[in-house]
C-alpha cells in the first residue's frame, strides 16, 4: 500500500497532471483543419456506414487503425473528439508503460521526467504553423498506433526475459503481426529489434538449437495471426488475392523509386542538401561529446576538493537553467535530435559486444538485452529521417524513442559511469535535470502558443476544429483566411446539395466530405501527386466519369514538395477535362485555387441535363 502510494506522488501525480493540463490547453485544437487529418475522420465514419476499406474506400497503409476507429465510431458515435479521447487513453496506457520500463533501469524522478518529455514534446507536440505532427490527432493514426503498439510490445517482451512462458511468446508474435497492419517503417523497426532480442536472449540461455527454431516457428505462426485474419474477412468482399495485395500494398509500394525519389522524401530523408546534413550530424555530436566530457571532468573535480555535495549540485543546477535560457534564441531545439542516429548506432555497437563477451549473469543479461533492443527499435524507427532527424514535421513520432533513450542516457548512464570512476555524481545529475526540465518547458511553451493562436470554431459538436484566426497577414503578404472559407463553404454546400449525398472533393479535401456526411462517389478519396502515382491516373478519371457525382468541391493545395504543384495542371490533367467539359462553377470563395499562395475554394454543379 505505501509503495502504491508512492508511485502515485512521485509519478502517477505529475504524469497524470501533465495529461490533464495539455488536454485543457489543447482542447480540440490539435487537428490540421485541412492538411490530412482529414483522412483519419472520413475512412472510420465510411466504413461505419457499411462501406469496405480498400474496396470502397481507398487506403494506402495497413487496415488495422481504421477498423479499431470503426469500433470506436459505432460504440461511441462518429465525432473528432471521440477519436482524440480514445488516442488519449491509449497515450496515457502507454505513459504507464513507459514509466514502469524506465523505473526498471532506473528510479522513479528519472521515469517521470521522461514521461513528462514524451507528454509535451510528442504526445501534444505543435512545432509547425500547423497540426497533424501529434499522438492525439495525427496526420496517419497508422503511424502513431504501430510505435505505441511498439513500446507495448517491447514492454512485453521485457516480462518474457524475466519469464519466458509460451503464452507471452504468443502474445509477443500476435502483437508483431498488429504491427505490421499499421505502416512500413514501424513494423521494421519492431521486427528488427524484437526479433534480434529474442534471438539473443535464446541464444544467451544456450537453448538446443530445435527448441530455438521450435520457439521461432511458435513465433512467425503467432504473428501471422492478425493477417490471415483481416485477409480472411476482406475476402469475403474481394478476391482472396487482391485482399492480400491491399493488406501488402504499402510495402510494395516503399519499393517504388519513383516515389522515394520525389522531393519530399529525398527532404526527410536528408539526402538533399545531405553535405550540410552530415556536417550538422557531426557538429551537433562533438557538441554533445564535449559538453558531457566537460560535466564528467567537473563532477571529477568537484569530488577530488570533497565539494560534490548537494549544495553544489543545486547551485550548478541554477548556473545551467541560467545559462540555457541565456542561449535560448541561439540552441536550435527542434534539431537537437541531429546527431542521435550516431550516438545510438555506437553505443547499440557497443552493447552488443559487452553482450557477447560479458558476463552470464542472468539479471546482467537481461538488462543489456532489453536495452539493447530498445535502442535497436529507436535507430530503425529514425531510418526515414536519418540524415535530417528534427522534432519537427515525421520526427514527433520518428525521433520519439531515440529522444526518450537519449534522455534516459542523460539522466541514468551518465551518472552511473561517473559513479564508477569517482564515487559520487550530483554534480552531473544536478546539470542533467536542469537540461532535461529546460528542454521541456522550452518545446512546451512552443505548443502551449500554437495551441492559444487556434482560436477560431470550424465545424460543431464533437466535430468541432479551433484554427487560426482568419484574416491575419503572414510575413510574405498573404492573408491567412482559410477557417473563414472553410465556414462559409461549409454552410454554402449544405444549401446547395441538401439531401444528395455523394460529393467528390478534391485533391485532399476529405474533412469536408467527413463534416458534411457526404460519400464520394468512388473509392477514390485522395488526390495527390503521391496516390495519382500509386492508383494509375487514368484508372481514376475513368471510374469518376463512370459515376459522377452532383458536385464538385476543389481546395487549393500546393504539392510542390512531390514534384507535382498544382492539380489539374502539373498532374491529373484528364479529370480536370472531364470536369471543365461536363460541370459549371456555382462559385467562388476565396483565390482561385491551383494558382498562385492564396487559399480557395471552387463549388462546380454538373451541367448535364437529368444529371444533376
Amino acid at each position: 500500500m505505501i509503495q502504491r502510494l508512492h508511485f502515485w506522488y512521485t509519478g502517477g501525480l505529475p504524469i497524470g497532471s501533465a495529461l490533464i493540463v495539455w488536454t485543457m490547453v489543447s482542447w480540440q485544437r490539435w487537428p490540421d483543419l485541412l492538411v490530412d487529418f482529414g483522412q483519419q475522420a472520413y475512412v472510420p465514419w465510411a466504413l461505419s456506414q457499411g462501406q469496405i476499406l480498400y474496396r470502397d474506400v481507398a487506403y494506402f497503409h495497413g487496415p488495422l487503425s481504421s477498423y479499431i476507429h470503426t469500433l470506436v465510431f459505432l460504440i461511441f458515435g462518429p465525432g473528432i473528439l471521440q477519436l482524440a479521447l480514445f488516442n488519449l487513453a491509449l497515450v496515457s496506457l502507454v505513459s504507464f508503460l513507459i514509466f514502469r520500463l524506465c523505473h526498471y533501469f532506473s528510479n522513479r524522478l528519472n521515469a517521470t521526467l521522461i514521461c513528462l518529455s514524451f507528454i509535451t514534446v510528442f504526445v501534444f507536440a505543435h512545432h509547425m504553423g500547423f497540426g497533424s505532427f501529434n499522438f492525439i490527432a495525427p496526420y496517419t493514426y497508422d503511424l502513431t498506433h504501430g510505435i505505441l503498439l511498439g513500446i507495448f510490445t517491447l514492454f512485453l517482451f521485457y516480462r518474457y526475459l524475466k519469464s519466458p512462458r509460451l503464452q507471452t511468446l504468443c502474445a509477443l508474435g500476435v502483437l508483431l503481426g498488429l504491427v505490421f497492419l499499421t505502416k512500413v517503417e514501424v513494423f521494421l523497426a519492431v521486427s528488427l529489434s524484437l526479433g534480434g532480442g529474442l534471438f539473443i536472449f535464446w541464444s544467451q540461455r544456450r537453448l538446443h538449437s530445435k527448441t530455438i527454431l521450435l520457439n521461432a516457428a511458435v513465433f512467425a505462426g503467432c504473428s501471422l495471426l492478425p493477417i490471415l485474419a483481416f485477409a480472411l474477412y476482406f475476402s469475403f468482399f474481394m478476391p482472396v488475392t487482391r485482399a492480400f495485395s491491399h493488406i501488402l500494398g504499402q510495402y510494395l509500394n516503399a519499393a517504388d523509386p519513383v516515389i522515394r525519389t520525389m522531393p519530399y522524401y529525398q527532404f526527410t530523408l536528408g539526402w538533399m542538401h545531405l553535405e550540410d546534413n552530415l556536417k550538422r550530424m557531426g557538429l551537433h555530436a562533438l557538441i554533445f561529446l564535449c559538453l558531457g566530457g566537460l560535466v564528467s571532468y567537473l563532477n571529477y573535480i568537484f569530488f577530488r576538493n570533497r565539494t560534490n555535495n548537494r549544495l553544489t549540485g543545486l547551485l550548478l543546477g541554477l548556473l545551467t537553467l541560467v545559462a540555457l535560457w541565456a542561449l535560448t534564441d541561439t540552441i536550435p531545439w527542434l534539431e537537437i535530435t541531429r546527431a542521435f542516429p550516431i550516438i545510438l548506432f555506437i553505443t547499440g555497437f557497443y552493447l552488443a559486444i559487452r553482450i557477447g563477451r560479458g558476463q552470464r549473469l542472468i539479471q546482467i543479461t537481461r538488462r543489456r538485452i532489453i536495452f539493447l533492443t530498445l535502442i535497436v527499435f529507436s535507430l530503425t524507427l529514425t531510418f526515414k529521417a536519418f540524415y535530417n532527424l528534427r522534432l519537427s514535421d515525421l520526427g514527433f513520432a520518428l525521433a520519439m524513442p531515440a529522444t526518450l533513450v537519449m534522455l534516459f542516457f542523460a539522466l541514468h548512464s551518465l551518472p552511473r559511469i561517473a559513479e564508477r570512476i569517482s564515487g559520487n555524481a550530483v554534480i552531473i545529475r544536478s546539470v542533467s535535470i536542469s537540461a532535461v526540465l529546460y528542454f521541456i518547458a522550452v518545446i512546451g511553451m512552443n505548443s502551449f502558443f500554437a495551441y492559444q493562436n487556434k482560436t477560431y470554431p470550424v465545424g460543431e459538436g464533437v466535430d468541432r476544429i479551433f484554427d487560426f484566426q482568419p484574416l491575419v497577414q503572414y510575413p510574405d503578404g498573404r492573408i491567412f483566411s482559410r477557417g473563414l472559407i472553410v465556414n462559409e463553404t461549409l454552410e454554402l454546400l449544405k444549401k446547395e446539395m441538401g439531401e444528395k449525398t455523394d460529393l467528390l472533393t478534391l485533391p485532399d479535401a476529405m474533412i469536408f466530405n467527413y463534416l458534411l456526411r457526404k460519400s464520394f462517389p468512388t473509392r477514390d478519396t485522395l488526390f495527390s501527386p503521391l496516390t495519382m502515382r500509386t492508383q494509375d491516373e487514368n484508372g481514376v478519371s475513368t471510374r469518376l466519369q463512370a459515376a459522377p457525382p452532383s458536385h464538385i468541391l476543389m481546395v487549393h493545395a500546393d504539392y510542390q514538395w512531390f514534384g507535382q504543384r498544382h492539380f489539374g495542371t502539373d498532374y491529373a490533367r484528364s479529370v480536370m477535362e472531364w470536369i471543365q467539359r461536363d460541370y459549371v462553377l456555382v462559385r467562388q470563395i476565396g483565390a482561385t485555387p491551383f494558382e498562385g499562395r492564396e487559399f480557395g475554394v471552387q463549388i462546380f454543379k454538373r451541367s448535364l441535363p437529368g444529371k444533376s
